[in-house]
């Protein structure tokens, strides 16, 4: 793309029409969802779920205090007053990397805790459910703030730069995987994600991290969420990041949770650990993620954890590490 012109230009690509997205209202106990619905392709909102569930301003209050620490007190202010939706007019890129990063660190250790709170928020599911260990933080600022930065963002597709569609089973999740995607600020058609149709899920081809250009993957539908609310969807329905073509930031961060004990692909490119949530928060939690370890997929990332160790850079994550592309 030539980036001379890039606002202009973008904000006259019109974003895609929104998918059909099943609204489910929310509160803390027995909330109407089967995620068996989820797996077989429907897009699900628990709309306002962050703020029912005590989540939200936990989760904002850790973001302004990394605000604070990457920038200033002021930047604080003004993410504060202007919300995580004008973060890009409070932090430089550099910054908002260094945020994202710092976050995913810091994050980690009230994962299970948060995810789990929203898991037994819904009614009893006809299958045991396992916890990712671990949230990503998603900052998509927008495109003609990011464009001079796209050389020292390669390692950040679906992170900080558009990943294009793909399934999450290609790399380090499983095959009956579902992403809770949380929005901290609004997410809206130009700048959230691209959903494509479930059918054209078989037969993909892979280049790289993403389908082979040339494959057609069907019209693609966008989303729309308010601050608080988690889309819910399946890993391997086909996804990308649609370019961020308003003028707002777009943050969400994201966990993942699987239907039954964890199913990877043979040809993945990585593995993290689940959690079986029946064990979570028991004194039996140090082993709840004994049934995900014993996998071939386990085994396979311990072998090339310890054919990369001599040449891996401790200081930043890798991309194996941090295969979670939305």
């Amino acid at each position: 793309m030539d980036h001379e012109n890039s606002e202009s230009a973008l904000r006259s690509f019109p974003p895609a029409p929104l998918a059909a997205v099943r609204s489910v209202p929310t509160g803390t106990e027995a909330v109407d969802v089967d995620l068996n619905d989820v797996l077989a392709g429907q897009l699900v909102s628990l709309t306002g779920a962050l703020q029912r569930l005590g989540i939200y301003d936990e989760l904002l209050g850790c973001v302004l205090d990394l605000v604070e620490l990457v920038a200033s007190p002021r930047a604080r202010a003004g993410v504060t007053a202007d919300r995580v939706e004008r973060l890009h007019e409070h932090l430089t890129v550099p910054q908002a990397l260094d945020l994202r990063r710092r976050l995913a660190t810091t994050l980690a250790g009230r994962s299970t805790v948060w995810t789990s709170r929203l898991l037994r928020s819904l009614r009893e599911q006809s299958r045991p459910l396992y916890v990712c260990g671990r949230f990503y933080a998603r900052i998509m600022m927008p495109e003609d703030v990011i464009a001079p930065y796209r050389a020292t963002l390669v390692r950040e597709a679906g992170f900080m730069t558009p990943h294009g569609p793909h399934l999450d089973s290609w790399f380090s999740q499983g095959t009956n995987t579902i992403n809770l995607w949380m929005a901290l600020g609004p997410v809206v058609p130009g700048n959230g994600m691209l959903f494509h149709p479930p059918q054209y899920r078989d037969g993909l081809r892979r280049r790289y991290e993403a389908c082979e250009p040339w494959q057609f993957v069907g019209q693609p539908r966008s989303i729309a969420l308010d601050p608080g609310d988690v889309l819910l969807f399946h890993g391997d329905h086909v996804h990308a990041t649609e370019v961020n073509i308003t003028d707002r930031t777009r943050f969400v961060v994201s966990t993942r949770i699987t239907v039954g004990p964890p199913a990877y692909r043979r040809e993945g490119t990585g593995w993290v650990p689940y959690h079986d949530l029946r064990l979570l928060h028991t004194p039996l939690h140090r082993i709840s993620s004994l049934r995900s370890r014993l996998t071939r997929s386990a085994i396979r990332q311990a072998i090339r954890t310890v054919g990369l160790r001599p040449t891996a850079r401790p200081a930043v994550a890798s991309a194996s590490q941090e295969t979670d592309r939305s």
